[in-house]
């Protein structure tokens, strides 16, 4: 089962970045990095039990970028050819990264396809530290055709049916928890109003899906919504919507079977400024939604978003890649939400099997100012099992910067905090701090020295640890 589509997602967007484009724009750049690091606690291990490795990494990689008014694509592939001389990692490996997305318009202005990929190494129990030795590959595929119509001012229908996949390695998460791999059949129907309304918006969606998992029970959702906005002028618009929700994945304690409702505004009183807020009923529980964002300048953004919703681990990295996008302007592949580069699965909770209710505040400010790029970043999420009760609570908080100190030469900075209290009492302050070089030498030839240190005070003895990191690089393309 899991060759056929992956190979397929990836396949259309080889196939889009081949197509022959009329006035379209097709680049293919391959490229190899060495990466030599040393490290004092290759593993993370408590004070006492740390081992120090040199790791030596060859990453040939492609990144392909094609554009024209049929066909959009992008890849990242980058495998990475690994040798440790110690740790449990000791020895040769093989692991790698790749991203990628397409969209094909078969038909004009009636078929399309989108296709997204995901391959990475990703930390599966929350309880594990992130180092190589604890990582899993993970593979997310979604593969979308899609029909549009309009009639004529009047309304603008979709109908579209997406192909899901989640690969993970089978020795699972920590504490003989087994995540499952997935395939997931959508079907999702939507006709909106058209620009003979003006002030008035209305959308009429449903949602039929079934997941099947290789080691739980299947999971069903139908979902039907209708939403209402009517714009009193060109700043308030009053929103009203209300529906009927169905989920099962085996387990009583989840089910829900019963009506949605919200209602709110959004609030844009000048093209700087968008709040959108929301109240209602949703997964069996009230359900505020708030999004906010504010620009200070042309690149340069508030960002505020709190949220609930009841998901699983699966649903959570089908729904990262989902938002997979292309910058405009770096030609960089981004997360289509937030801006800031994707992120294959940004939440710090458990890739597991269980049905979780995740609770989000985040907060930032990002952009850039003439040759500097900064970012402050905060968020508090809660994860509360369904079936146990159970919970976690995450706190996070970053600021990055980084500067052109010359036309070739550029300063990153990174500090990074985060604290995870769990059910059991364990808390955990992770402090993490990076220090980079990137030098130009040629066009085609860059060179990097990175510092890294890591610091984990817990009150649970083994897992503390600490580890300086230092890793220098050259990579070429060509």
């Amino acid at each position: 089962m899991r060759e056929p589509l992956g190979v397929l997602a990836v396949a259309v967007g080889a196939l889009a970045a081949a197509t022959p484009a009329v006035a379209g724009d097709l680049t293919i750049t391959p490229s190899v990095e060495v990466r030599e690091t040393f490290s004092d606690n290759v593993d993370l291990d408590p004070e006492g039990d740390a081992q120090t490795a040199i790791i030596s990494e060859v990453v040939p990689g492609v990144s392909i970028r094609s554009e024209s008014a049929r066909v959009t694509a992008a890849l990242d592939a980058f495998p990475i050819l690994r040798y440790q001389t110690a740790g449990e990692d000791e020895g040769p490996s093989v692991a790698g990264d790749l991203a990628g997305l397409g969209t094909v318009e078969v038909a004009k202005d009636l078929f399309f396809v989108d296709a997204q990929a995901s391959i990475s190494q990703q930390v599966l129990s929350s309880r594990e530290a992130a180092t190589a030795a604890n990582e899993k590959t993970v593979q997310v595929y979604r593969l979308s055709p899609f029909l549009q119509n309009r009639f004529g001012g009047f309304a603008e229908a979709e109908a579209r049916y997406r192909l899901s996949q989640v690969f993970l390695d089978d020795e699972g998460a920590a504490g003989g928890t087994q995540a499952s791999d997935s395939t997931t059949h959508a079907l999702n129907l939507s006709l909106e109003s058209g620009s003979d309304f003006s002030r008035l918006f209305w959308a009429v969606s449903s949602l039929v899906s079934e997941e099947s998992r290789t080691k739980d029970d299947d999971v069903s959702r139908r979902e039907v919504d209708l939403e209402m906005r009517y714009a009193f002028d060109r700043s308030i618009t009053l929103i009203a919507a209300g529906g009927h929700q169905f989920f099962d994945d085996g387990t009583s304690e989840n089910e829900v079977d019963g009506p949605t409702w919200r209602v709110g505004f959004r609030w844009r009183p000048g093209p700087r400024t968008d709040l959108e807020a929301t109240y209602g009923e949703r997964d069996d529980d009230q359900n505020p939604n708030v999004r906010f964002s504010y620009k200070i300048g042309p690149r340069t953004t508030v960002t505020a978003r709190y949220s609930k919703i009841l998901e699983k681990s699966q649903e959570r990295l089908d729904r990262s890649l989902s938002r997979i996008g292309l910058d405009g302007e770096t030609d960089d592949l981004i997360d289509e939400d937030t801006g800031l580069p994707f992120t294959p699965n940004p939440s710090p909770f458990d890739i597991d099997n269980q049905t979780t209710r995740i609770e989000t505040f985040e907060v930032g400010v990002n952009g850039v100012r003439g040759r500097n790029t900064f970012g402050l970043n905060a968020s508090f999420q809660n994860e509360e099992t369904e079936s146990t009760d159970e919970q976690e609570d995450v706190i996070r908080a970053s600021v990055r910067f980084s500067r052109h100190l010359t036309p070739h030469l550029a300063l990153n900075l990174f500090a990074g905090y985060e604290r995870t209290e769990f059910d059991d009492g364990q808390e955990d302050d992770e402090y993490t701090v990076t220090g980079a070089l990137d030098y130009e030498v040629y066009s085609n030839v860059r060179a990097g020295l990175t510092y890294g240190f890591r610091l984990q005070n817990s009150n649970l003895d083994t897992a503390e640890f600490t580890e300086n990191r230092v890793m220098a690089s050259v990579r070429i393309s060509f």
